[in-house]
């Protein structure tokens, strides 16, 4: 049977831009649309009760109740986390607390989007990046953070990775050199910027493998890539909350690592014996964890729990 998202996603160059929306909303709000009347969508999302039902019927169903109680049965086995999370949300709204609203806020922000990210595009950018002969990521004005983080390990991780920097059209030069046994990863959130879609256009025309991070899977970006990793990031404010795109890539990042764990080792101890050479850390970073050059090295306390669930924990 067919998800909810594999429908919109199939129907998505029919639609108009009130069934986009109505696409969006349910997608988000999954819990809240699965009791909700065609004429309370409607309200909702600011649209007619007869939009909402032509809706339904473009994306597969005779009509409108059907795609409700198919909405219902699919949220049957997680009710109660999801009212859990509605309250929270709600918690977000009334605390005065800018603090603890931000916390709150980005942490059903994390939940929402590990909660629905698709496992299978999840393991297939893993196995592209861990792949790739080299890695190009675009990133633009505050999506850059995501970027120089991703970059940043694949280095460490001893992949080439290059990160395409906004320039007056030498963007284009950057990406000259890419060719199908690369991957190039594009990040941006709302608002999309421009530069970010026509560089994923240009790659896509030279079949080059593509990721996107993005904030839905009905983002424009989402049509340009071959995996889409769509990502949570409302926050009531002048920019958008980067917590869950982050958390994203954190696990892009160990993917990676695990998937040659010798090789990833061989890597990193050398990492740490130039970075020891160089001074690059203070001392105190060399601790009691290690310095990376035995067996018990701080990359090695890092990473081998997540390699050996035989392993004691502690605390």
């Amino acid at each position: 049977m067919q998800s909810f998202l594999e429908r919109f996603q199939e129907a998505q160059p029919r639609m108009s831009r009130n069934q986009r929306a109505i696409a969006q909303y349910i997608l988000e709000r999954p819990e809240d649309c699965a009791f909700l009347t065609a004429r309370e969508l409607g309200q909702r999302v600011g649209v007619s009760e007869s939009t909402v039902v032509r809706f339904a019927m473009a994306v597969g169903f005779p009509g409108y109740p059907d795609l409700q109680r198919a909405l219902q049965d699919s949220l049957k086995q997680r009710l109660s986390t999801v009212e859990r999370m509605q309250a929270g949300r709600e918690a977000v709204r009334e605390l005065s607390d800018t603090l603890q609203a931000v916390w709150r806020n980005d942490v059903a922000n994390i939940n929402r989007t590990f909660q629905n990210l698709p496992k299978e595009a999840f393991d297939r950018a893993v196995g592209l990046l861990a792949k790739a002969r080299r890695t190009y990521v675009i990133g633009l004005r505050t999506s850059a953070c995501v970027a120089v983080l991703l970059t940043t390990a694949l280095h460490y991780l001893g992949k080439d990775a290059v990160r395409v920097d906004l320039g007056i059209g030498d963007f284009w030069e950057q990406l000259d050199a890419a060719g199908p046994d690369d991957v190039v990863v594009g990040i941006s959130v709302p608002r999309y910027t421009r530069w970010t879609a026509d560089m994923l256009r240009f790659v896509r025309q030279r079949r080059i493998p593509t990721i996107v991070i993005t904030d839905s899977p009905l983002s424009p970006l989402a049509a340009l890539a071959d995996v889409t990793l769509p990502t949570v990031t409302d926050f009531n404010a002048f920019i958008e909350s980067f917590a869950a795109p982050l958390s994203v890539v954190n696990a892009l990042i160990l993917g990676v690592a695990l998937h040659d764990e010798a090789q990833t080792m061989s890597v990193l101890r050398e990492r740490e014996a130039l970075w020891r050479e160089r001074r690059l850390y203070e001392d105190a970073d060399y601790g009691p964890r290690g310095d990376g050059a035995g067996a018990d090295g701080q990359w090695e306390r890092r990473l081998m729990p997540a390699m050996d669930d035989d392993k004691p924990r502690g605390g």
